[in-house]
């Protein structure tokens, strides 16, 4: 279940995102500064750590999460713990819990948004965007498992292992745009720069 983290990753960036009242940092940018700081990924990051992202990702607020997952087969569920932490003050903003089936992963994420849009004063979702939202989500849980596998694979430069897992995740739901789009670098970082001649 390690491809939770990865896809609970994007589909969070892509709730808050909705409406540009939040500017959200590409997740690449992120992913390239983890190295760089004292970083664990869940509960709350220390002073030193929040200045440093405050200074070179220049964001004001950080997500932070977790997930556990609960029983097994049909009736797995997930625990996902996520918390807002200001990268000046460091106060810790908005801690929220929600729990759900795992086939119900996209419903959990969506009320995750909510939440978290109420505890920053952000506006909801006009009905307009939350279809833009759904659009961009693939149609069913095995695609959005292949896609963030194809995403891990992207981030350690495996773009041929990107690639086949993105073609599969694609043969799933051949509508989905951000594996296209995730298969179109997969491929311009795949291939050659340039081809030898033959004599």
């Amino acid at each position: 279940m390690a491809w939770v983290s990865t896809a609970l990753s994007e589909m969070v960036s892509t709730e808050l995102g909705a409406g540009q009242e939040l500017r959200v940092v590409p997740a690449e940018d992120v992913s390239g500064r983890r190295n760089e700081v004292a970083w664990k990924g869940a509960g709350s990051l220390s002073k030193d750590t929040l200045e440093k992202l405050h200074q070179n990702l220049e964001s004001d607020l950080v997500v932070l999460g977790s997930y556990a997952t609960l029983g097994q087969g049909n009736n797995q569920r997930l625990r996902i713990d996520l918390g807002v932490q200001d990268t000046r003050s460091g106060e810790l903003i908005a801690p929220i819990a929600e729990t759900g089936a795992t086939a119900d992963l996209f419903d959990v994420v969506s009320r995750i948004g909510v939440r978290v849009r109420q505890q920053l004063r952000v506006p909801e979702m006009s009905p307009i965007e939350a279809l833009e939202v759904r659009a961009s989500t693939p149609s069913t849980l095995a695609a959005t498992q292949l896609y963030a596998q194809g995403l891990e694979k992207l981030r350690v430069f495996d773009a041929l292992g990107a690639r086949d897992l993105l073609q599969k995740a694609l043969a799933l739901d051949p509508n989905y745009p951000l594996a296209h789009a995730a298969l179109a670098d997969a491929w311009s970082t795949s291939r050659p720069l340039y081809s030898p001649r033959e004599e």
